[in-house]
């Protein structure tokens, strides 16, 4: 009861060495990809999402501090089934440089 609004809420990230790759589980993730520096890959990224019946419930572009004209791109997805988004983060490795999970959890309902 410290929100000033009921509807907020907290997630929280756990870090684990990668050896050690930790149990999926929920229907919502957050994802930060880069992108390849040509024409229409946020077309493509958004397309195969979309492929894969992802939908993308929030995108926000920041600058990459130190690398000019670069970006992160952060989605809030959410799917059926885990095996989606394991078949999104295999899709794509060939449209980004980087991709760093920040979580998968349960979507509130």
């Amino acid at each position: 009861n410290i929100e000033d609004v009921a509807e907020n809420f907290t997630r929280f990230l756990i870090l684990k060495p990668k050896n050690n790759l930790p149990y999926i589980s929920g229907n919502k993730a957050t994802l930060a990809l880069t992108l390849r520096h040509e024409v229409g890959v946020l077309s493509k990224v958004i397309q195969t999402m979309a492929d894969l019946m992802i939908n993308i419930s929030a995108l926000q572009s920041t600058p990459y501090v130190g690398y000019a004209w670069e970006y992160f791109f952060y989605f809030d997805i959410e799917f059926s089934d885990v095996a989606q988004y394991h078949a999104l983060i295999g899709e794509l490795k060939s449209l980004t440089t980087q991709i760093i999970p920040l979580g998968v959890y349960s979507k509130r309902i």
